[in-house]
């Protein structure tokens, strides 16, 4: 229902405007219609889409009915043109514009030809919209009855490539003077993009997704630069950017996990907030005065295909104050059938199902099913959403959770980060636990709660699982404990349809479709010499004859040179051997003396 939600024309004043992200199929909010003409013969309507600016509208579609023409080698309609169909059903029958949402867009002129729309001035800045003239012929019998329309105002949707959003990844960690505290920089003063070269999509990548809801003063939080944890962002950006093979024959390859998502302004913040965390498959918390963003991975600080595991802490009973309680699996929340809800852009954007079960488990669960559904809306790949159901279903089956009370050396642990307990009573070697929950107790102690981890669970980690453990250093001079912290790794560096690059100059050119034609073979050839006979020279003829004398200037060509045979009686003459008419790249050598 929520997926079907999204793709219905509405009408109405109070009808909230939505947020893309990623690539989406959504319907047209009517914000103005009008009829022009005899007999009523020209409808127009403007519809609002969604938040600019966006990439642009990739295909439009009429009462369930493709619009021609199609978007073109560019992938998207471009801002601000006129257009009329010239194909299908609706040949001739329907001119109309869309608008990105930039902030300094024009007037619309096909919208300005309705009587009412003119009389002001009405350039919709922020917000991406289309304006549509439809016309209704009636000359003939045979035009009213070939009309397209069923009659009432056209239900429209739209295939839209979201927001341009700022690329996280374009700042360097180290660079801290670029956001110097208390002068971030505005919103607005950031350079947003959709794509940023053919291999990278920010306008998809989760991380620059949520940081955009986060900072945007408009529809999202309104947060400020310098309450946010940049340097996290940029590794969980790049972790994102990593390409994997979903499929066994290698033939599908994309980004670990991207996200194409509507956002509901009616809702919530934290709400959609929380919807976006998820799209990222990571934690949030407000850590040192800032929010930093931790993704649930095999838990290597760079790499979200590595099942080599930065330990942060190595908690022992020489930490640990008090009781602790170690719990097992549960009905609750163990699964022997997981589904996963997603959208499918193949399937005309519908909700979806995946599902994920392992032979024999049910049997060992006293053939009882226990069945987990979870629902993704910001997935569209039915690879990344059986991803995600096969780590959850492994996660429920092994993953015992742990809660103790550990003295301050743990402050410098945060949500998400891999601690490995050993505790001889409860048989705890080494084990790793991801923590969860951190709280502050009155006695200055922390109470800590884990979920025990195991890197291959989660997706595309490989190899086995390593551990690196955490730096100690010299015995405190008072305790004698050894001190312990974790030290930041800062980052190394790293198909749906896409726009081409904003700046198309740049090192990756712009994608465009294949040639309507076979490719031309290019020469094989790069110069060749006409010939190299000793007769006599005329610098005049540059094609090296004069009336039936042949010749030898010794002239260098080029490969793409047009060479032809004018004089067809020479054709089989000993002394020069054959000609072709034309040179078409080949060259036939006849004698010894010819080059």
């Amino acid at each position: 229902a929520e997926a079907q939600g999204v793709k219905v024309t509405k009408s109405g004043t109070n009808v909230s405007i939505p947020v893309v992200y990623g690539f989406r199929r959504i319907g047209g909010t009517i914000v103005h219609v009008e009829t022009d003409g005899n007999s009523n013969q020209y409808l127009y309507v403007v519809y609002a889409i969604c938040e600019g600016e966006i990439a642009g509208v990739h295909a439009i579609k009429i009462d369930d009915n493709q619009l021609l023409p199609t978007s073109g080698s560019d992938n998207v309609y471009v801002h601000g043109r006129e257009y009329t169909s010239n194909g299908g059903r609706y040949n001739g029958r329907i001119k109309f514009q869309i608008f990105n949402g930039k902030e300094d867009q024009i007037e619309s002129s096909v919208a300005n030809g309705s009587p009412s729309w003119n009389q002001g001035t009405r350039k919709m800045p922020g917000v991406a919209y289309a304006a549509f003239k439809y016309e209704w012929k009636a000359s003939t019998q045979a035009e009213i009855d070939s009309n397209p329309f069923g009659g009432g105002v056209p239900q429209v949707q739209f295939d839209v490539m979201g927001k341009k959003v700022f690329d996280v990844t374009t700042i360097e960690t180290e660079a801290v003077d670029v956001y110097p505290p208390g002068e971030p920089v505005p919103y607005a003063d950031l350079d947003k993009r959709y794509v940023t070269t053919s291999l990278n999509r920010p306008g998809t990548n989760p991380a620059n997704c949520l940081l955009d809801y986060l900072t945007n003063p408009r529809y999202g939080c309104g947060i400020t630069l310098d309450d946010i944890n940049v340097d996290s962002f940029i590794i969980a950006a790049k972790k994102f950017n990593q390409k994997v093979n979903f499929d066994t024959g290698g033939k599908f390859t994309d980004s670990v996990l991207t996200c194409n998502a509507v956002m509901n302004p009616d809702q919530k913040l934290i709400d959609n907030v929380k919807i976006l965390v998820g799209a990222c498959r990571g934690i949030l918390p407000f850590v040192g005065g800032q929010y930093k963003l931790k993704v649930e991975d095999g838990g290597n600080a760079t790499d979200i295909t590595s099942s080599t595991i930065d330990i942060a802490f190595d908690v022992s009973n020489f930490f640990i104050v008090g009781s602790i309680s170690l719990g097992g699996e549960t009905k609750v929340s163990k699964y022997n059938n997981v589904f996963v809800n997603y959208i499918d852009p193949d399937l005309e954007f519908s909700s979806q199902q995946v599902v994920f079960s392992v032979a024999g488990d049910q049997a060992v669960d006293d053939d009882e099913e226990l069945s987990g559904e979870f629902t993704f809306p910001t997935i569209t790949n039915p690879y990344m959403a059986r991803e995600l159901a096969r780590m959850i279903y492994l996660k429920s089956r092994d993953q015992r959770t742990i809660s103790f009370t550990a003295t301050q050396e743990l402050l410098d642990v945060e949500p998400g980060d891999i601690i490995r307990i050993t505790e001889d009573i409860l048989d705890l070697n080494l084990k790793t636990f991801r923590v969860v929950d951190m709280k502050l107790t009155n006695a200055g102690l922390i109470d800590i709660q884990a979920v025990e981890h195991t890197a291959s669970h989660y997706p595309h980690t490989s190899g086995e699982q390593i551990e690196i453990a955490p730096p100690v250093y010299l015995p405190d001079e008072y305790s004698g404990r050894p001190l312990q912290r974790p030290v930041s790794d800062p980052p190394k560096g790293v198909n749906p349809p896409y726009p081409p690059p904003d700046d198309s100059a740049g090192p990756d050119p712009a994608p465009t479709p294949p040639p309507p034609y076979e490719p031309i073979k290019l020469p094989s050839i790069e110069k060749f010499y006409y010939s190299e006979r000793a007769t006599t020279r005329d610098p005049t003829n540059q094609f090296g004859r004069n009336g039936q004398r042949f010749h030898g200037i010794s002239q260098e060509y080029p490969s793409t040179f047009p060479l032809l045979d004018y004089d067809l009686r020479r054709s089989g003459f000993p002394s020069h051997g054959p000609y072709n008419k034309y040179f078409n790249n080949t060259v036939t050598v006849a004698q010894d003396a010819v080059r």
